[in-house]
């Protein structure tokens, strides 16, 4: 596993934290399904 992979997981990790705070804080649980998503297979 290169750095490069730890650090983007690392981001989106810290990403979806920061959703987790937001809806627990709104009381507003989103899907995740709200958005397009683009997933890159490596």
């Amino acid at each position: 596993m290169t750095a490069e992979t730890l650090i983007t997981a690392r981001a989106e990790n810290e990403a979806a934290i920061e959703r987790l705070k937001t809806a627990k804080s709104s009381d507003t649980w989103g899907t995740g399904y709200e958005e397009l998503r683009m997933l890159t297979i490596v």
